[in-house]
């Protein structure tokens, strides 16, 4: 057999971009003992992609409230196979149950998505994270086989996250001191992620006597509204929580005088 470098040598031309109207060309001279030169022209296509998806946390586990940063790369796979295009050139969706979380543009094979698990749409639970590739100048458009999968917490809602609960106020029976709870202002950090979402429930404070209160025990507490399935209570009762609550003073009954009236016969 002709050995390369020895018998002949090979050289190419328009070889390094996806043909388009000017194909790529090889071209073979002999050396030595051998003279001549043959060339041939040949077309060079997109290659397949392989995708790739990751995240940026080791566990992938997740609390309602977080940031998800998602990782995507495109490298070159063999042999190239077709498929067709649903999304941009150079562009990357990335999907949950047939639905986009979001789009990042591809640069160098990479991409990356921050994701707010407070956009809701991801469900509490394990996950699975596919993308969709426009493809490149190099790569073929395709769609993920592999996934990611990821586990969302739902947010645990806790006594220490209550500023204040506002009572309703009633008036005093001599036996009631329980009350719904008609509003909870939340700490800064954890009012920003309650969204679309309240906590029902009642309150008793500690005596059944006319009054201001600033402490009560919260009783029954269940978590309600369209975004209720993100969130759960750590426990659905609270001791000595702030409160603002006033039992009203009672009316004094009114005292009633009967008047009878006596004739004296004469």
């Amino acid at each position: 057999p002709l050995i390369k470098g020895t018998d002949f040598i090979v050289t190419y031309e328009d070889n390094v971009a996806i043909t388009t109207n000017k194909k790529a060309v090889a071209k073979i001279e002999g050396i030595g003992k051998y003279i001549g030169i043959f060339t041939k022209e040949f077309d060079i296509v997109k290659g397949q992609a392989e995708l790739g998806l990751s995240v940026d946390n080791q566990t992938n586990t997740y609390t309602y409230g977080d940031k998800i940063t998602f990782t995507f790369t495109a490298q070159p796979k063999k042999p190239s196979r077709r498929s067709r295009r649903s999304v941009q050139k150079d562009e990357v969706e990335f999907v949950y149950n047939d639905q986009v979380l979001g789009k990042s543009y591809v640069t160098n094979g990479q991409a990356t998505f921050v994701y707010d698990t407070k956009s809701n749409i991801i469900k509490p639970g394990e996950a699975k994270i596919s993308v969709r590739y426009g493809g490149s100048d190099q790569l073929e458009s395709t769609n993920a086989n592999e996934k990611v999968t990821i586990t969302l917490n739902k947010f645990s809602i806790k006594q220490e996250n209550i500023k204040n609960v506002k009572l309703q106020d009633f008036v005093y029976d001599g036996q009631t001191k329980e009350t719904k709870i008609t509003n909870i202002v939340w700490q800064g950090a954890v009012q920003e992620i309650l969204n679309g979402v309240y906590v029902t429930g009642k309150g008793a404070v500690n005596s059944v006597n006319a009054g201001m209160y600033d402490k009560a025990d919260i009783q029954d507490l269940e978590i309600a509204g369209e975004n209720a399935q993100w969130y759960e209570l750590s426990n659905t009762s609270y001791t000595q929580v702030p409160v603002s609550v006033n039992i009203l003073k009672a009316e004094a009954p009114k005292t009633v005088h009967d008047t009878q009236v006596i004739a004296l016969n004469s």
